[in-house]
């Protein structure tokens, strides 16, 4: 209704006379405050979410107290998204979001980029009607209900990769378990596509296929995570594993442990972030992999954020800063404005380190293919696109789950824009975000990939429990915390405490590794198809068998 009202008063003329105020119970949430701001609404009303808000005032805080601060709480959300946009005055907001999977109707309405639609498919007004009876009904019903429960996925999946870790499980039943997972509870587009001529004439035999790509045996990487938001001994299990496994390991920002400096140099990448921390001469020197971090999928807008609980004396000397000081990056670098810029400090770093590939990482956005041949033009060797279901303890719930877009999206507009503008040949395409499997990591290859970054995947084949409390420094598995000794876990309150012995995860994240890259020559074998690298954009070997009525991939 804001969005008809909105263009039906612009095409009269008639706009800058009214004002468009929405009063409704249906909105509930800072991502439903933006939309309708951003579709043309002047003021809100979100009746509802007041009355609950109010519902929460008690002995200790008057209803007047509770208001205030629930207000407050959306007005600072509110600066934030426009922050992270570099938007100054809400009058200034407008439809810079986009939407995945919406039918025509809706699209012509809401005149926002939509993926995946067609005029068969795709969020329908009487879907739309549908849900807010359904959301009626259950508001009404007098008991307290979920409209939706997130299935627990991850422990499941992390339990699956654990096994194959310890050598429990093979890659054959790794990749079936997993298969299953993804069919039971799907979280990305790849999870709807099926691999095409899986019965060949002739099958392969596993070794007949080369899935190697640059000197590295597989197309793997393992995503950055910073020396700081990981623990000592996970940060070096992380580069150990990569090094037997043969694939990158990339540092986030945040320094590197001086004793690890070129140490894996042709397994190693280190990353150059909007706070620059730890970067030096002989940082830049001690890889053979640069990369530029832009954003990342899970928090696009944003910089990093590490709590100075976890600055301790051995990561500030890492980060070269004070122990205890809780360390903020930027939103953006402040010297990168523009492609020029970009290609200067591109040029800059090959000038400190005339033999590194220099990588250049972004959030998966609208418009990403153009900023792909921008980066491409800029001098940059790879582009590393995150996509929104990118880990990370450092990010807001509002930016986890309704900012940024899938990476398969990312892959195939970055993939194909490159080819249009002559520029494929000359870059590679690395992608992250969510990837678990080998079947993922052969989908995203398939779309326009050439690497494949695994992040939480890593985290949980060295043993991570999805507890969810990364950012809290209480990490039961001694792997995104710096506490070291059960001794400090038990005077913090940490209960379970098991430090990550390096030599032994690194063996066992290696196998794991391996495992994805057994199940990946599986894929290729049974689809006859001998080397990994000629499959790069070969969308035609991917067909849609699930909800088709949905998306149209």
């Amino acid at each position: 209704a804001v969005a008809s009202l909105n263009e039906y008063l612009l095409a009269k003329g008639q706009r800058r006379k009214v004002s468009i105020i929405s009063r409704s119970a249906a909105i509930r949430n800072l991502h439903d405050i933006m939309i309708l701001l951003g579709l043309g609404a002047d003021a809100l009303n979100p009746y509802l979410l007041w009355e609950v808000a109010a519902d929460f005032a008690d002995e200790d805080h008057s209803w007047q107290q509770v208001m205030s601060n629930t207000i407050q709480v959306l007005q600072k959300g509110m600066e934030k998204v426009m922050s992270t946009m570099g938007i100054h005055e809400l009058g200034g907001y407008g439809r810079i979001f986009s939407a995945i999977g919406l039918s025509a109707e809706l699209v012509e309405i809401f005149q926002t980029t939509s993926f995946c639609s067609s005029k068969k498919s795709g969020l329908t007004f009487t879907q739309l009607e549908e849900m807010g009876r359904h959301r009626y009904a259950r508001a009404t019903g007098g008991e307290k209900q979920k409209i939706h429960r997130e299935p627990p996925r991850n422990p499941k999946v992390g339990k699956v990769l654990r096994q194959a870790a310890l050598g429990s499980s093979d890659y054959l039943t790794m990749g079936r378990e997993l298969e299953q997972a993804a069919l039971e509870m799907p979280t990305g587009i790849r999870h709807l596509l099926d691999f095409r001529n899986k019965s060949p004439k002739r099958k392969l035999r596993l070794e007949e296929v080369n899935i190697s790509v640059g000197g590295h045996a597989m197309p793997l990487l393992i995503a950055a995570m910073s020396f700081g938001s990981q623990g000592e001994n996970s940060f070096r299990t992380y580069a150990g594993a990569a090094k037997a496994a043969n694939i990158i390991c990339i540092n986030g920002e945040g320094g590197e442990i001086p004793d690890m400096l070129g140490q894996y140099r042709t397994n190693r990448g280190q990353q150059i972030a909007s706070g620059r921390f730890g970067v030096s001469m002989e940082f830049l020197n001690s890889a053979d992999f640069l990369e530029i971090k832009i954003g990342q999928g899970a928090k696009p807008g944003e910089g990093g954020h590490l709590p100075g609980s976890k600055v301790t004396a051995m990561v500030a000397a890492a980060r070269h800063c004070k122990t205890g000081t809780t360390l903020i990056s930027p939103a953006n670098h402040h010297d990168i404005y523009s492609i020029e810029d970009l290609a200067q400090i591109i040029t800059e770093l090959k000038t400190a380190n005339p033999t590194a590939r220099v990588s250049v990482k972004i959030p998966v956005t609208s418009g990403v293919g153009t900023i792909a041949v921008g980066i491409a033009k800029a001098g940059a060797d790879i582009v590393n696109l995150s996509g929104f279901e990118g880990g990370t303890g450092a990010a807001r719930e509002h930016a986890k789950r309704h900012v940024g877009l899938p990476v398969e999206i990312g892959v195939f507009h970055a993939h194909h824009a490159l080819l249009e503008a002559g520029l494929r040949a000359e870059v590679e395409i690395w992608a992250d975000g969510g990837i678990r499997s080998g079947a993922d990591v052969l989908k995203m290859i398939l779309l326009g990939a050439n690497r494949v970054g695994l992040g939480t995947a890593a985290l949980m084949g060295i043993g991570c429990i999805s507890c969810r409390r990364c950012h809290l420094d209480r990490c039961p598995r001694g792997i995104s915390t710096q506490l070291g000794t059960s001794i400090e876990a038990e005077a913090r309150g940490v209960k379970g405490f098991r430090p990550r012995d390096i030599t032994v995860e690194v063996e066992n994240l290696a196998r794991m590794l391996n495992a994805i890259g057994d199940e990946i020559r599986h894929h290729l074998a049974e689809m006859s198809q001998k080397r990994l690298q000629d499959l790069v954009g070969r969308t035609d070997l991917l067909v849609q068998n699930r909800m088709n009525n949905r998306l149209d991939v």
